[in-house]
């Protein structure tokens, strides 16, 4: 079953003295005993604690994302507050909150919460309330997507939107500004006798009527904790493109007649079917795609619309259309190699750094990937950066600085497949060099002065005996 190792804490704290209220959800990883990620607000003029109190996981995220179209927020506090509670969830703050997690001593729980709160506003009035619930890496994925997208500028949200919607300017516009949910994903099961013997994915994408990703799996070794469709559907999916990259002879030419099948299908009775989001329409469809070896089980399936945006962020999937569909490029020019992205924070030098906005392509800067978010966190684990619970920096080469009204973003190449992301909202400067060649640097530097000191020595100590034997 997809793990449970992450509780999420949902804190609503209302500040009497300024009339505002902070909402904080975080998220914390049991085994490594670590903050994944937390998200904030402080919302201007209202007591929420009634109005959150009720509400779930999804909905009190979702509530802090879009508290900014519907109440006043002070920036200037939520600000602090994000900054105060990084550098406040330490390893012993976090290991003592797990530890009265596992407890369920919600007292204590709530008691912390609120001395944090009352530490960071210099205050004793602040009325706390606190719930908590196990969650997984997929939930987790999927709030992070969120984040995320709101944190990109509008030409890279446009560029995941034409992997769906093609370049129709109209469509991208909906899935970019109107946030539409124009994507609906699909995952199957079939059981036989207590086992999961087929399972699979699929993305359909309602504007254009396509098929946009497809993965179809007959094993005997369908994992049915990992697939069970209670669990994320996001978790689900991604154990199901783990088992695709141990696919057989038997299952490619099972995939091959299922493409055949569907090829018979006319896009617009494909629209029907799928739009409809009726379990029973879809079933039926898979039912007269599929070899009757497999139809002869049970099928049972979830089905979800989201945003591609948001879709293709915590899915990540490796859709048909980027190899079948895509838009040559003016010229014929090669497409560029994909890299996968993370998000990074510059190492800032106030007296030797260069300045950001003269950060040129190829330039080394150092970075620091973001470990609060899932990718991060699984970057920093591959490249064994963490170290006493902080993360080492790493070189990066700059890639291209851009001017928006948010500041300056900076993408960097930290690998030949990964990119760095960065967000400065001022000209501030930053360390260049690389952390390896410094080092080494650093080390001449040690052995030349540990050189001229010994030879300072030699040569006073001959000066010394000659003026002995004088």
């Amino acid at each position: 079953m997809a793990e449970k190792n992450i509780i999420s804490f949902l804190v609503t704290a209302f500040l009497p003295d300024h009339n505002e209220t902070l909402l904080f959800a975080g998220f914390f990883d049991t085994t490594r005993v670590q903050l994944l990620l937390f998200f904030t607000t402080v919302i201007v003029g209202s007591d929420l604690r009634e109005t959150t109190e009720k509400m779930d996981l999804p909905q009190f995220v979702h509530f802090i994302f879009e508290s900014k179209d519907s109440y006043t927020i002070d920036t200037d506090l939520n600000n602090r507050s994000k900054e105060y509670f990084i550098n406040e969830f330490n390893a012993k703050t976090i290991e003592s909150i797990i530890k009265k997690s596992a407890e369920n001593d919600t007292g204590a729980l709530i008691h912390l919460f609120k001395k944090m709160i009352d530490h960071l506003l210099q205050l004793e009035t602040t009325q706390v309330q606190m719930s908590s619930s196990k969650t997984s890496h997929g939930s987790l994925e999927l709030y992070n997507a969120y984040e995320r997208r709101m944190s990109h500028t509008v030409a890279e949200n446009t560029e995941i939107a034409r992997k769906y919607v093609g370049s129709n300017t109209e469509l991208v516009k909906k899935v970019v500004e109107g946030s539409q949910a124009d994507s609906i994903v699909i995952v199957y099961t079939v059981s036989k006798e207590g086992k999961i013997v087929s399972c699979g994915t699929l993305i359909f994408n309602e504007p254009t009527n396509r098929i946009v990703q497809k993965t179809f799996i007959y094993s005997q070794s369908i994992s049915f904790d990992d697939c069970n469709l209670e669990n994320n559907i996001v978790d689900v999916f991604h154990y199901i493109q783990k088992l695709t990259e141990n696919q057989d002879a038997n299952n490619s030419e099972l995939c091959s007649r299922i493409d055949a099948s569907i090829a018979k299908i006319k896009s617009d009775r494909l629209a029907v079917i799928f739009k409809s989001g009726e379990s029973e329409k879809i079933i039926q469809f898979f039912q007269k795609i599929m070899p009757s070896e497999i139809t002869s089980g049970t099928i049972e399936l979830t089905v979800q619309k989201f945003n591609s945006i948001i879709l293709d962020i915590a899915f990540e999937p490796d859709l048909l259309t980027a190899k079948k569909t895509e838009e040559p490029h003016k010229d014929d020019e090669p497409q560029p190699r994909q890299k996968a992205e993370v998000e990074v924070d510059l190492v800032i030098s106030p007296t030797k750094g260069v300045k950001v906005s003269e950060l040129q392509a190829g330039a080394r800067i150092y970075v620091i990937i973001n470990s609060s978010t899932p990718m991060g966190r699984n970057v920093v684990k591959k490249l064994n950066l963490l170290e006493e619970n902080k993360v080492k920096p790493v070189s990066a080469v700059v890639e291209r600085v851009s001017k928006t009204t948010e500041g300056y973003i900076i993408i960097t190449r930290i690998a030949s497949n990964l990119a760095g992301r960065a967000i400065e909202e001022e000209d501030v400067k930053v360390k260049s060099g690389d952390p390896v060649v410094d080092k080494k640097i650093e080390k001449s530097r040690k052995s030349l002065l540990v050189g001229i000191v010994v030879g300072l020595i030699f040569i006073s100590l001959t000066a010394l005996s000659l003026w002995i034997l004088l």
